[in-house]
């Protein structure tokens, strides 16, 4: 599958097309952060940025993929992949917290956490309180 991803940034409406993907993005979740070192991040526009998205294969194997785009390399990473049955990315609930991207499963009993500076993919078990 083949899919074109746009970055919109709505303050200046300026357009950055991404490369063509080629990965399943039927249940997903994408969040966009500033890559500038050193950026307080108060009025950061234009600059470099990274794209972290996390998928579920809800037609294929039901495996969930992380994904990350970077402007400075202008190139898509390989892709994680981690085989499970039974639930799918949440599209649009996500977090970004010190160095890593959390993205929602659709049952709300997990989250998927992606740690960009090690590139590494793991689930975290939530308390059943906050399961539903």
């Amino acid at each position: 599958m083949e899919t074109q991803l746009i970055v919109l940034d709505p303050v200046t409406d300026d357009l950055r097309r991404l490369p063509i993907l080629r990965f399943p993005l039927f249940a997903c979740s994408a969040v966009v952060l500033c890559a500038t070192a050193g950026c307080d991040h108060l009025d950061c526009r234009g600059g470099r940025f990274l794209l972290v998205g996390a998928a579920t294969d809800v037609l294929g194997e039901r495996c969930t993929s992380t994904i990350a785009y970077s402007s400075e390399q202008g190139a898509w990473s390989e892709p994680i992949t981690m085989q499970h049955h039974n639930d799918c990315i949440l599209g649009g609930h996500h977090a970004l917290v010190g160095n890593a991207g959390y993205f929602n499963f659709q049952l709300n009993t997990r989250i998927l956490e992606y740690d960009l500076g090690r590139r590494e993919m793991s689930i975290i078990d939530l308390p059943s309180e906050f399961h539903g």
